[in-house]
């Protein structure tokens, strides 16, 4: 496992280059089954007859605060079905998880008025 994962462990900011790739390589390889990002449709949407399974998208599993940095990589590394092995090399790997990770937002405190 590479430093980037453990970077993204410790709450350093990922390098851009690499959410960008991670982006792009979740884009071609992810978009059938997860929304990988805001503004595509939900995976399997208007196919009628296809069995697809669609898994969650990945601002949910971001926001997942138990899906830190490196169970993300353990498990895009050893998937488990229904999601095939898409044979990523490690830098891939990474970039997949640092994209992950840029989708989670802080959260921000109630107002006051909420609070009460």
């Amino acid at each position: 496992m590479t430093i980037a994962v453990f970077a993204a462990q410790a709450g350093d900011a990922a390098d851009p280059a690499q959410i960008a790739a991670g982006k792009s390589l979740a884009e071609a390889a992810c978009s059938a089954c997860h929304k990988v990002g805001p503004g595509q449709p939900q995976p399997g949407a208007g196919e009628a007859g296809k069995d697809r399974v669609k898994g969650p998208s990945f601002t949910r599993i971001a926001r997942d605060r138990r899906n830190d940095g490196l169970y993300l990589h353990s498990f895009i590394k050893f998937p488990h079905y229904p999601m095939r092995d898409l044979s990523l090399s490690e830098g891939q790997i990474d970039s997949l998880v640092a994209y992950i990770l840029s989708l989670r937002k802080k959260a921000s405190p109630k107002p006051a008025a909420e609070a009460q």
